[in-house]
């Protein structure tokens, strides 16, 4: 019909707007086929996804964070110190110099001590996907705390693809010596790529690598990591 019709707009217009969501997502398929034709100036070049393609909004990830300085929260205008937020307005927020710790363990992430001119986020296992976008950590002080294995070296290789500057801490020897009663075996894996680690680091990685050790970040105790995250920080 709308390949012979020389006027469809005027007909489509008389018909109801579709405004239930589940029909689009139950139908993407039909869609896909229909929307180049009916309205081909919704098509766009990005084929990664339905939503892409057809400038449907995407659901966007949520990124965690939260004020490790309270002081930094007021001046900032925040009047929580611990949100969620979807990337794209992350990526909108008007920090820089400040020192940002990127953690990958929830509690880890909650019970970091006060420091000062600092944020931390939550990376949730794959902080370098999540972080890609956020610009403004190319202005900031930036640190990842990570576990003392092989997937902990590779997030930490993968965010410094995006942002060379990051500083590993409490990813080193004296670290994992400390904490040898909490390591324990994990599944082998070795990354297939060049990392981006600094020669002491690579060492680590391929101890903990050839010995099929984890050691969880939560399980260093606070006594431990406060006053080398302080360090770190140079608070």
């Amino acid at each position: 019909y709308l390949r012979t019709n020389p006027r469809p707009n005027c007909y489509l217009r008389e018909l109801p707007v579709v405004t239930d969501t589940k029909f689009v997502e139950r139908h993407k398929g039909i869609l896909s086929e229909l929307l180049p034709i009916a309205a081909p100036q919704t098509v766009g070049p990005d084929v990664s996804s339905f939503e892409s393609r057809f400038g449907f909004r995407l659901k966007q990830p949520l990124l965690r964070l939260r004020f490790l300085d309270l002081t930094l929260a007021a001046r900032f205008g925040f009047p929580i110190d611990d949100f969620a937020t979807p990337l794209d307005a992350a990526a909108k927020f008007p920090f820089e110099n400040i020192s940002v710790v990127v953690v990958e363990n929830e509690m880890t992430f909650l019970t970091l001590p006060p420091l000062p001119e600092a944020l931390a986020i939550f990376g949730a296992g794959d902080a370098a996907a999540r972080l890609a976008s956020i610009k403004w950590l190319g202005c900031c002080r930036l640190y990842y705390w990570g576990d003392l294995d092989s997937h902990g070296f590779e997030i930490l290789s993968s965010l410094r693809n995006h942002f060379p500057h990051v500083v590993s801490v409490l990813m080193d020897e004296q670290t994992l010596a400390d904490h040898t009663a909490f390591a324990v075996k994990a599944a082998r894996t070795r990354s297939k790529e060049s990392l981006r680690l600094t020669p002491d680091e690579l060492a680590l990685y391929e101890k903990l690598v050839s010995a099929d050790t984890l050691l969880e970040q939560e399980r260093i105790h606070s006594e431990f990591s406060t006053p080398r995250l302080k360090s770190a920080l140079q608070c």
